[in-house]
C-alpha cells in the first residue's frame, strides 16, 4: 500500500477524539451536568473547554520528544524503566480493557432498554463486539482514516438535530444564573472533563501519531466537545427542564421522541441509534488496539510494521489481540449485571478511575520521566 495513503494528520486523530465522545457525552451528559449545576449545567459544558485544553497541552508536552512511531505506550518506557514501565502498561491496559468491556455492556443496555425492550442486553452486547473485533484485528491508521470519512455525515445529523431542537428553546430554564452558581458548575464543568477525559489521551497510546505536531486540531476538538456538551444541556433542559433531565437515564434519547419537522417527519430515535452505535465502535476499537499494543511491548511480541503485507492471526504478537477480545467479551457480560449496579458503575467507580488515571498515573509517569530525563 502506498505510504501517503497511511499518513494520519493532526485533523484525523482529533476527529477520532470527537468520535470517541459520543457515546458517553450523548448518554450521560445531560443528566450528569444538570445533576452537578442544576439550571447552570449549559454554562458548565462552556467551561470545559478550560480543563479540556489544558490536558491536551499537557498531552503535547508529553509527546514533545517521542521519536517516529512512538506513542505514550513507547514513552512509559522510557521514563520509567524496563521493569516499572512494563508495570504501568500493565495497569493501563487492564484500565483500557475494563472500560472497553464497561462500553459494550453499556452499550448492549441502550439498546435493551430504548429500541428492543423485550430483549436481553447480552446479544447486543456480543453483536457490538463481533463489529468492533473486526476493527480491532486491523491497523489503527485503518480506524483512523475510518473515522475521518464518516465525521462529515455525523457532524450534520448533530447539527440538524440541534437545529431542529431550537424551536423548544426555554429560556426560563436555562437563566437566571446567579453568583451562588459558581460551585456546582465548576462542579459540572468537572463531570463535564471527566466524560471527555478518555478522548483526550487514549488516542495518543497508538503508534499511529501524525509527524505534524500542530495544537490548533486539538484546540478545535476541546471547543466541539464544549459546544457539544453545552447544547445537549440545552435542548434537554428546555425540553424537561433541569431536574427532570438529572433523572432521567437517557434524556437525550427521550427528547429527540418530541422532535418533527414541519409536523409531517417525527421519530428520529434512529438517528441517535446510529450515533451511539458508531460511538460504541470507535471508543471499544481503539481501546481493544491500544491494549493489545501495550501488551505486545510489555512482552516484547511488537507487530511488524511492514504495511506492504497481510497482518497475521496469531503469530508475532498478535495473540495479545485475541486475549482482548476475549478479556472485553468476559467483562461485558459479567460486569454490573443489575441496573442498580450500572448505576453505581456510571455515577461512582468509573469517574473515580478516570481521576485517578488522568490526573495520578499519567502526571506520575510525566514527572519521572522529566526528573530522569528520559522524555
Amino acid at each position: 500500500m502506498p505510504k501517503n495513503r497511511e499518513k494520519i494528520s493532526p485533523r484525523d486523530l482529533a476527529v477520532l477524539g470527537y468520535m470517541l465522545l459520543l457515546s458517553p457525552v450523548f448518554q450521560l451528559a445531560p443528566g450528569f451536568l444538570t445533576g452537578a449545576a442544576g439550571k447552570a449545567a449549559w454554562f458548565s459544558g462552556l467551561l470545559t473547554f478550560i480543563p479540556l485544553t489544558l490536558y491536551f497541552l499537557f498531552m503535547r508536552l508529553f509527546l514533545k520528544n517521542r521519536a517516529e512511531g512512538e506513542g505514550l505506550s513507547e514513552l512509559f518506557l522510557r521514563a520509567l524503566g524496563p521493569i516499572a514501565g512494563r508495570a504501568a502498561l500493565v495497569v493501563n491496559a487492564l484500565w483500557f480493557l475494563f472500560y472497553a468491556g464497561y462500553a459494550l455492556r453499556a452499550a448492549g443496555a441502550r439498546y435493551a432498554n430504548t429500541v428492543y425492550p423485550a430483549a436481553a442486553y447480552q446479544l447486543f452486547t456480543v453483536v457490538t463486539l463481533l463489529l468492533v473485533a473486526v476493527a480491532a484485528f486491523g491497523r489503527t491508521t485503518a480506524l483512523i482514516r475510518t473515522s475521518a470519512r464518516l465525521a462529515p455525515l455525523v457532524f450534520a445529523v448533530i447539527a440538524a438535530i440541534f437545529l431542529l431542537s431550537l424551536p423548544k428553546l426555554d429560556m426560563h430554564s436555562l437563566l437566571p444564573v446567579k453568583t451562588g452558581d459558581a460551585v456546582p458548575v465548576l462542579s459540572g464543568a468537572a463531570m463535564g472533563f471527566n466524560l471527555a477525559s478518555t478522548a483526550a489521551y487514549a488516542a495518543f497510546f497508538s503508534g499511529a501519531l501524525p509527524a505534524e505536531r500542530k495544537k490548533g486540531p486539538l484546540l478545535w476538538l476541546s471547543f466541539f466537545a464544549a459546544l457539544t456538551l453545552t447544547l445537549l444541556c440545552v435542548i434537554c433542559q428546555s425540553a424537561f427542564g433541569p431536574n427532570l433531565t438529572g433523572k432521567l437515564n437517557y434524556p437525550f434519547f427521550s427528547m429527540i421522541r418530541d422532535i418533527t419537522l414541519f409536523k409531517v417527519l417525527t421519530r428520529y430515535e434512529a438517528v441517535i441509534v446510529t450515533i451511539w452505535t458508531l460511538g460504541d465502535y470507535f471508543l471499544s476499537a481503539l481501546l481493544l488496539l491500544v491494549s493489545a499494543r501495550q501488551l505486545q511491548l510489555v512482552f516484547n511480541t511488537p507487530v511488524p510494521e511492514d504495511r506492504g503485507k497481510r497482518l497475521p492471526l496469531f503469530r508475532q504478537g498478535r495473540w495479545t489481540i485475541w486475549l482482548c477480545v476475549g478479556a472485553a467479551l468476559i467483562l461485558s457480560l459479567t460486569l454490573a449485571q443489575r441496573q442498580s449496579e450500572m448505576k453505581t458503575m456510571s455515577e461512582t467507580i468509573l469517574p473515580a478511575v478516570k481521576w485517578a488515571v488522568a490526573l495520578g498515573l499519567y502526571p506520575l509517569v510525566f514527572a519521572v520521566g522529566k526528573i530522569r530525563g528520559k522524555i
